[in-house]
């Protein structure tokens, strides 16, 4: 028997007004400009969800929580180029109780950061948005006393392009490049027996950043006549239990004549932007 207590629904959006188009009119600017004043992180919605369940089989599929979201918002939005999760270091509720344990947050949650690919126009009209989660309130709560944590922000202006002639030569070592090596830049081809799942033959290429992950903007694949490539990409697990980025191509698109494009950042700056609220109402 499953029985669940309904939590009540945020709609994780914004209301848009529509405004009757005139002709020779230039669009709307957006009513609130995220990109726009001091650097902030500020919550946009919250969510708690709690979970009662009598078959042991089915526990693990089913986890009581708070969600939250956040917006970072700010003049130095659009310079973001890469960013971590959204980490809570804190959080208590008018009872007493903590909502954040040592084991809220994985290593990989921790340690884990990706590209900030957001257009200008969205980060305008949203902001940077992210969500995290933690344990459930105590029933009779009302508000959380202390909410804090902070999101690893990095930010950067130049960009350059590496370009790595045939990378399957670098299977099971670190890609060779004066120009990584002068930035402090490692990346690995990843071997696919130091993978948990063996990846399907010829249609995979696997890369671990081993150092600087921050200043490396994106990676890109083309054909021997410098056709881009679309390529899938998905976060795997090593065996020692590390991430990496696997590529998926589709049949035969890849052979020893592909060429690997780094865009790269050479200087990157860290911000930890922190989160600190308190008597935040809860759902």
């Amino acid at each position: 028997m499953l029985s669940i207590v309904l939590p009540v629904l945020f709609l994780f959006a914004q209301e848009i007004q529509t405004i009757p188009a005139q002709q020779g009119a230039q669009p709307a600017a957006p009513a609130v400009d995220y990109t726009q004043g001091e650097l902030r992180a500020e919550i946009t919605a919250m969510r708690e969800m709690r979970f009662s369940i009598d078959d042991p089989a089915m526990a693990g599929r089913f986890r009581s929580e708070l969600a939250l979201q956040v917006r970072v918002a700010g003049t130095p939005l659009p310079r973001i180029v890469r960013h971590g999760n959204l980490l809570l270091t804190e959080v208590v509720d008018d009872t007493g109780h903590a909502l954040v344990t040592d084991e809220t947050y994985s290593e990989a949650d921790r340690t884990t950061t990706r590209p900030q690919a957001i257009p200008l126009a969205r980060l305008q009209s949203e902001g940077l948005l992210l969500a995290t989660r933690c344990e459930v309130s105590q029933r009779g709560a009302k508000e959380l006393r202390r909410l804090r944590g902070e999101v690893q922000l990095f930010l950067a202006d130049e960009a350059e392009t590496v370009t790595i002639v045939n990378p399957f030569q670098y299977v099971g070592r670190i890609v060779e490049h004066p120009r990584l090596a002068e930035l402090g830049i490692e990346i690995e081809v990843v071997a696919p027996e130091r993978l948990q799942s063996t990846p399907p033959a010829n249609r995979t290429i696997v890369l671990q950043y081993k150092s600087r992950p921050e200043q490396v903007k994106s990676a890109l694949f083309y054909d021997g006549w410098m056709r881009q490539l679309p390529a899938r990409d998905t976060v795997v697990q090593t065996r020692d239990e590390q991430n990496a980025t696997m590529f998926y191509f589709d049949v035969g698109q890849i052979n020893n004549e592909i060429q690997l494009v780094f865009e790269v950042h050479p200087k990157v700056e860290e911000i930890r932007l922190p989160i600190d609220l308190t008597s935040v109402a809860l759902p």
